[in-house]
């Protein structure tokens, strides 16, 4: 009896225990986000299949897996079980096409979900499962319809992906299963990679930064006379050049335009908004899909602006999306494109402005060949091998544009070549630079020396320059010798073009009557000649440029021996001015350059000359030539004028300088810091640590400054 009594105790404590484990599987509550971020890249996240490869395409091995016939599969309910069920096994597979997301799917224990889905050959997926919890273990597999498992993912947690290209067309089938049991709520989503919107589901565009199908709203916003041109296929059709073109965008929209190039055909594209918001902008080739440029600033770059040239014929299209912060709500931003275009050919691959066109062949810009190997032209990452880290595409033109991998050191760099060396690239990134073979593998101002691209030299004028080379202004204002540019085919003036160069420069008087209706763009250096006689030698000059508001001008001064007098580049104003005080006789060159403008249309501006005397005349004793900035340290007492000291190279250790040009190769430098007391000369010196490293200097001790010594006198 008392044995009886205990065997039916312990069973009502099992029949207990099964119904609250029942309870907590029916009442599990849901802890996915609607739209859950990803913890990584899709490198960190990507998953293992078959030990190795995460990509299976027609030559991998299959891995053969019994499905099983439908009575070998337990049709296995429980309380939380989803509206798909039974879907168990590959007979009760549900049906789902590619675009197909769920957050609300459920897994029972001791049982797997089943999806049935139909693919093409070629058709590139990616299948990504999210338990809910993440802690969950599920796995994530591919099936073809002989039960070979063709690609998995069995990560440790239901956090599963894989990126799979269908071998052939037909039926694959998408298996779930709980690992040790488990249940669970869970996310599964599949989506088309993509680089068209048509080889995506109906409804579906392709996210240009993804390269994923994603869905278009039902409410449609943002919409203008262009519509509908919401895909790449129902693009708007725009020519070069044309009238400034007006649109609206919202963060759900997607705006398309289309156009037609030639071969050799080069293009200029500004898109502007209003400010704080945040346009992004894609240009693809429309047969393949390949983003040949693009503009994804933050909200902080506007307008965007990008250049293209020199494509191969064909159909091209320019996308624009509205980015919208998680955290503000949709809106619509009215914006306007400007187009403008040109025609030429390309000589090297530094004339080759777009990354996605980074090589120069037979005056056309084209694309790299994927699978580029280290030190290889490439133009976004995947056209890389797996041994490199990144596509790094530099600056502008494609000579910078190579596969390569970061670095920390010159010897980690020996698999890009003998001459490789390890170049800084921010304040904690380094990458591998290849070496070079020839001039046309460097940039503008860089020819090939000893297998690197190295800076030609500093310049001032022409003469400074070796043959075939022209003194050229960088965007900073400074001067290197380079290759000349071409000639600009925008901000021409009738009356005194072509003054692209100082040689060019045209002669303008000091009337102070402003010149009106001048031109400028981008690609244009206006260059004037002004005289000072000699009986207006120490006078006081004035030279004006006014523009338009949203243009960055900056001009320069220099004389006759290509000395800095003076600039103005004042950011955000409409008038830069230059006061320049002790003029020496002579002639003067003024160049005027627009660093930016948010227009593509040539801007007008207005120049005016003016020279006045002021009673001014320097002296030695006074010292007003030694402080004048940049430096015009000769003070001639009989004109009462600064002028620039001319070393030319050749001045010894101890003497008067004011730039280390002046100086002779015994000196470093010439020093120009005064200190506060302005009491310090500017003489050719050379760096210190002790009064002992002076002795080459006459009259000087060493004066130390932070970790800096020079050669000065007490």
């Amino acid at each position: 009896m008392l044995l009886r009594v205990n065997a039916n105790l312990a069973m009502v404590t099992l029949l207990s225990t099964m119904l609250s484990l029942t309870a907590c599987i029916e009442n599990k509550e849901r802890q996915l986000e609607s739209e859950p971020q990803s913890d990584g890249s899709v490198a960190d996240n990507m998953p293992t299949m078959n030990g190795s490869n995460d990509n299976i395409d027609a030559g991998a091995d299959p891995v053969p897996d019994d499905l099983g016939t439908p009575d070998d599969v337990p049709s296995t309910r429980c309380g939380n079980e989803d509206d798909l069920a039974p879907n168990q096994g590959p007979d009760s597979a549900a049906e789902i096409e590619v675009g197909f997301l769920r957050e609300d799917l459920f897994i029972c224990p001791e049982a797997e979900d089943w999806f049935r889905l139909q693919l093409v050959e070629g058709q590139q997926t990616q299948i990504v499962l999210k338990a809910d919890p993440i802690e969950t273990d599920f796995d994530l597999a591919v099936l073809d319809q002989t039960g070979a498992v063709v690609a998995e993912s069995t990560g440790e947690e239901g956090n599963e992906q894989v990126d799979f290209n269908a071998p052939a067309d037909g039926e694959y089938f998408i298996r779930v299963d709980g690992y040790l049991e488990g249940a669970a709520f869970y996310r599964l989503a599949v989506t088309g990679t993509c680089t068209l919107d048509d080889q995506c589901p109906d409804g579906q565009v392709c996210d240009r930064f993804e390269g994923l199908c994603v869905g278009l709203p039902d409410d449609p916003c943002g919409n203008d006379d262009f519509e509908p041109n919401d895909s790449d296929q129902t693009a708007s059709v725009i020519m070069a050049p044309m009238d400034p073109l007006a649109g609206r965008i919202c963060g759900a929209d997607r705006d398309w335009f289309a156009f037609e190039a030639v071969d050799g055909d080069s293009f200029d594209l500004l898109v502007s908004f209003d400010e704080g918001e945040d346009i992004d902008v894609h240009v693809i080739n429309a047969d393949t899909g390949a983003v040949i440029s693009r503009a994804v600033s933050d909200r902080r770059s506007n307008p965007e602006r990008l250049s293209f040239s020199h494509l191969p014929a064909g159909q091209y299209r320019i996308g624009l999306t509205l980015f919208i912060p998680e955290d503000e709500q949709d809106r619509e931003v009215d914006y306007t494109i400007e187009f403008a275009g040109r025609s030429g050919q390309c000589e090297a691959d530094r004339d080759c402005r777009a990354d996605g066109l980074p090589i120069c062949s037979e005056g056309l810009c084209i694309a790299p060949q994927s699978g580029a190997g280290l030190g290889e032209r490439c133009g976004q990452n995947d056209d890389c091998t797996e041994d490199a880290d990144l596509c790094y595409t530099g600056g502008e033109g494609g000579h910078d544009n190579f596969c390569t991998i970061g670095c920390r050191r010159e010897g980690d760099c020996g698999s890009l070549g003998a001459n490789a060396y390890c170049q800084p690239i921010s304040r904690n990134a380094a990458v591998c630079i290849p070496g070079c073979d020839d001039d046309d593998e460097c940039g503008r101002f860089y020819a090939c020396r000893q297998g690197r691209c190295t800076v030609r030299g500093e310049c001032r004028v022409d003469d400074d320059c070796g043959d075939g080379e022209a003194c050229l202004s960088a965007r900073t204002g400074d001067r290197y010798c380079g290759l000349p540019r071409p000639i600009a085919d925008c901000g021409a003036d009738l009356e005194f073009d072509p003054n692209n160069t100082r040689d060019q420069a045209t002669r303008i008087a000091f009337d102070g009557e402003p010149i009106s209706g001048l031109q400028i763009c981008n690609d244009d250096d206006d260059w004037y000649r002004l005289v000072v006689p000699a009986n207006q030698a120490s006078w006081a000059m004035t030279v004006a440029v006014n523009f338009r508001a949203g243009v960055d001008i900056d001009i320069y001064l220099y004389d006759s021996f290509g000395n800095l007098v003076s600039s103005s580049t004042t950011p955000e104003q409409v008038t830069e001015v230059i006061e320049v005080r002790f003029t020496e006789a002579g002639s003067y060159y003024l160049r005027v350059d627009q660093f930016s403008s948010d227009r593509l249309v040539d801007t007008e501006y207005s120049l005016t000359a003016a020279i006045n005397d002021n009673q001014d005349r320097c002296t030695v004793d006074e010292g007003q030539c030694v402080r004048t900035e940049p430096l015009r340290a000769f003070c001639d007492e009989e004109t009462g004028a600064c002028s620039a000291i001319e070393g030319n190279g050749q001045l010894g250790l101890g003497e008067a300088c004011d730039s280390s040009d002046d100086c002779g190769p015994d000196a470093e430098f010439c020093w120009t810091f005064r200190g506060r007391d302005g009491s310090l000369p500017n003489i050719c010196t050379i760096r210190c640590g002790a009064d002992g490293d002076c002795g080459g200097v006459p009259g000087t001790v060493c004066r130390r400054f932070r970790q800096f010594g020079a050669c000065l006198p007490e």
